[in-house]
């Protein structure tokens, strides 16, 4: 429509009354009393002034650039807590961390943050389990929930709880180390006892118990043998059995056993005969060894039972079977020492040859590792 007389309108706005004025919502440039290419309002703008639908420069009413307007109003959210991990499987005395996030929505993959160090942190049952900052330590065997809390930048409070499993150790049995003696009379010898518990992260842990309270011991011939602090003392010559019982807090109870043997003290060890000559080499021979006890009894014992070395394993030698076997020309003296005594033979080979044992491998001093059959005989020929 034309614009009434005296009224200049502004530019482009034949229905304005005033004076254009850039900020006035009421007339002037872009105003939308009937602005240009917009009959109803402001340019593009049917609800009023240029991107001002009420009447003023981006007025959230309405117009271009208005969320009121031309985009949809965004939804609300709230944060989600989670816990990493959120179930613990640990042993008593170990410790793991626990991270917490809080993730938003977004278009694709929630947006999370570590909250971790702004959380509270409480357990239902702080005798299985404890936590500090998110470092969660397992305490006694059993279960427990570790609830971690936190607030957003909003005021909303957020919770999350981890499971707690605590595996104790299980004790499985006791040992003693050694589990076999053998003294002499009125000696003693110390040992050690050891629970052995289960371990739920690797291989089993053993615990010295030698000491402790909940550790007692029966002997069954106390004539024999005395145990005190860790130690057995012999007291007579015999034998006795010594069983451990240990009884744990919980109230486990296992056992153990060591053997003890004690040896009449020997005045003197002999050999018979107290020489032996061989013709030729690969003959074998025996001989007796008797201990004789201070209380004037004697007794046999084995080769076996014995310390024994060779000066000259080239030449004769104990082997395996508690034998005397000669293995090449020349003189030896072999000895044999039995608790604390010993008795010397004297061995001569006669002949030129060597014996030809290719598994021949213990010559000397009870040690099967040797391997050394010309030992002491530069004219060894093997």
């Amino acid at each position: 429509m034309p614009p009434p007389a005296g009224d200049p309108g502004g530019y482009n706005n034949p229905g304005g009354t005033m004076p254009y004025d850039p900020n006035n919502p009421g007339g002037g440039y872009y105003n939308p009393g009937g602005d240009y290419n917009n009959p109803g309002g402001g340019y593009y703008n049917p609800g009023g002034g240029y991107n001002n639908p009420g009447g003023g420069y981006y007025n959230p009413g309405g117009g271009y650039n208005n969320p009121g307007d031309f985009f949809p109003e965004q939804p609300e959210f709230s944060y989600n807590l989670v816990a990493m991990p959120s179930d613990l499987f640990i042993s008593i005395g170990q410790k793991q961390n626990v991270k917490i996030y809080a993730e938003k929505p977004a278009n694709g993959a929630p947006i999370r943050k570590d909250v971790t160090k702004q959380c509270s942190w409480m357990v239902d049952d702080p005798s299985v389990a404890v936590v500090d900052n998110g470092k969660v330590t397992g305490v006694k065997k059993g279960d427990a929930v570790v609830t971690a809390t936190w607030t957003d930048e909003n005021g909303e409070t957020l919770q999350v709880d981890i499971n707690v499993n605590v595996q104790g150790e299980e004790l499985e049995g006791i040992s003693i180390m050694p589990d076999d003696m053998v003294l002499d009379l009125g000696k003693t010898k110390s040992f050690t006892v050891y629970a052995e518990y289960s371990n739920p992260n690797g291989p089993p842990k053993r615990k010295n118990i030698t000491k402790d309270p909940g550790l007692t011991w029966v002997v069954d011939d106390p004539a024999v043998v005395a145990v005190d602090k860790g130690k057995v003392k012999a007291l007579s010559s015999g034998e006795a059995a010594i069983t451990f019982i240990y009884a744990t807090a919980e109230g486990d109870e296992v056992e153990c056993d060591l053997t003890v043997t004690v040896l009449k003290k020997v005045k003197k060890l002999t050999v018979d005969p107290k020489k032996l000559v061989f013709e030729e080499a690969g003959e074998t021979d025996t001989v007796q060894l008797t201990a004789v006890y201070a209380d004037g009894s004697t007794e046999d014992i084995d080769v076996l039972d014995t310390e024994c070395f060779s000066t000259n394993p080239g030449c004769a030698y104990v082997n395996e079977d508690g034998d005397i076997e000669a293995y090449g020309p020349g003189s030896a003296k072999i000895t044999f020492k039995y608790n604390g005594k010993s008795a010397t033979l004297g061995v001569t080979v006669k002949g030129n040859g060597y014996y030809n044992n290719p598994g021949y491998n213990n010559p000397g001093y009870n040690n099967p590792g040797y391997n050394n059959p010309g030992y002491n005989n530069p004219g060894y020929n093997w």
